[in-house]
């Protein structure tokens, strides 16, 4: 009997603590490479949240994008401003269908304008996959 479980994948590639912060005189964009397992449930009502911690210092009008999917197929999932110095974790819910099982899934972050920097870290996506009891 097929059960639903609850898993997470974090960057395949990227240890994400060596990632420099995002500012617009430079680096504006980075990848994360989140291999989702074949046994992963992206079907339809199946959705999944991402993960991350956002450290932003000195920002005005940071505008931050984030898209997630496969090559191809990404979809803009969070397009925020920030105005204020912050360190929290943020958790996006990622509608079904985006993902696509046993492939490479990336999570792309894009500083789009303003001043200031940005940090993306401990970036982890949660989703569902189905077992056997």
């Amino acid at each position: 009997m097929a059960e639903l479980f609850a898993d997470f994948v974090t960057p395949y590639h990227l240890d994400d603590r060596d990632v420099a912060p995002l500012n617009m005189e430079g680096h504006r964009d980075t990848s994360y490479e989140l291999k989702l397992p074949s046994d992963a449930d992206a079907s339809q009502g199946h959705r999944a949240i991402l993960a991350f911690t956002l450290h932003a210092t000195d920002p005005d009008d940071l505008h931050l994008q984030v898209s997630v999917g496969w090559r191809g197929h990404m979809h803009t999932v969070w397009d925020y401003t920030i105005n204020s110095n912050v360190l929290h974790t943020v958790h996006q819910l990622i509608p079904a269908e985006i993902l696509k099982a046993g492939t490479d899934n990336f999570a792309n972050v894009h500083l789009a304008s303003g001043d200031g920097h940005v940090r993306v870290e401990n970036v982890v996506l949660w989703y569902h996959r189905t077992g056997q009891k």
